[in-house]
């Protein structure tokens, strides 16, 4: 059935296979349009497993679109979802920063990567869990969306043409402490395997800002 569907697609992206999982996504989701009635929360689940696993290819505007879909599938009258906000804010972080990364130094990013990272700050600052201090004993998957918020939080301060040398020294000390404070935990989603390469880079860009 479409549960076991899920099961295997979750499972075959967090050992590695997220091409597999993407395939399982997308067969379930057509399984899904058949007369059988299904509940809104198995295809949130669905578009929601899909997006993590476009995600861990890089396949960033699908992510982001699917993950759009899976929170939409859950109505309006749902509350927000911790778990689909936080990938959201992570997708957009990780399709900046990766647009970043491309970019020759001495050239410009686009508007729309700055408005990524604008938006990941935004989605994953809402998380009620990264509003409080981290834990001693941290699920490594909020770690990972502290470290995606100091992306994006580092990536408008070292971009944002708008912001006067106070505010951006100020965003650059922000944008270190979070890494500084990811830095010293495990992340170890097959997805994230670049992070560490990623904290470099970035703390390499505080030093030299």
């Amino acid at each position: 059935g479409l549960m076991i569907r899920v099961d295997l697609a979750s499972l075959l992206r967090r050992t590695g296979n997220a091409l597999q999982a993407e395939a399982e996504c997308r067969t379930a989701l057509e399984l899904a349009k058949t007369p059988k009635q299904f509940e809104s929360v198995l295809l949130a689940g669905l578009n929601h497993q899909l997006a993590l696993a476009l995600q861990a290819q890089q396949k960033f505007a699908a992510a982001a679109a699917a993950c759009r879909s899976a929170m939409a599938r859950r109505g309006s009258d749902a509350s927000p979802s911790p778990r689909f906000n936080g990938t959201l804010g992570s997708i957009l972080a990780d399709w900046a920063w990766t647009e970043l990364q491309s970019v020759p130094a001495s050239a410009s990013l686009a508007t729309e990567t700055v408005e990524r990272a604008r938006e990941a700050e935004h989605i994953l600052r809402e998380l009620p869990r990264l509003q409080r201090k981290p834990e001693a004993e941290e699920d490594w998957r909020w770690t990972a969306a502290r470290l995606r918020l100091g992306q994006a939080v580092l990536l408008q301060a070292l971009a944002d043409k708008n912001l006067d040398q106070a505010t951006r020294s100020a965003r650059l000390q922000e944008a270190e402490a979070m890494l500084a404070t990811s830095s010293t935990r495990a992340l170890p989603e097959p997805s994230l395997g670049a992070s560490r390469e990623k904290r470099s880079a970035l703390e390499a860009s505080i030093a030299s800002a």
